[in-house]
């Protein structure tokens, strides 16, 4: 996440963030299934696919993330779920 945002000392870098993001998420992180779903809502390192996106919050949600199950109902309520 210090990649995606460029803090914690680290210079933004988003591909490097994506593919620890993706690392994180295939390990089971549920936040870091979350930020993905945020990547893809946003096209932010990746193209932006709203698909991908619900696939996303919907795993981190299914583990107890809240911020996914309101990002998910963000996505629904805007039409793009």
């Amino acid at each position: 996440i210090c990649y995606l945002s460029g803090v914690g000392g680290k210079k933004r870098n988003l591909e490097t963030a994506m593919t620890y993001l993706k690392q994180a998420a295939n390990a089971g992180c549920r936040v870091a299934k979350n930020e993905l779903g945020l990547c893809f809502k946003q096209g932010k390192g990746v193209k932006q696919d709203f698909a991908m996106a619900r696939n996303f919050f919907e795993k981190a949600s299914a583990r107890g993330l809240g911020d996914a199950t309101f990002n998910l109902g963000v996505l629904y309520e805007s039409g793009a779920g």
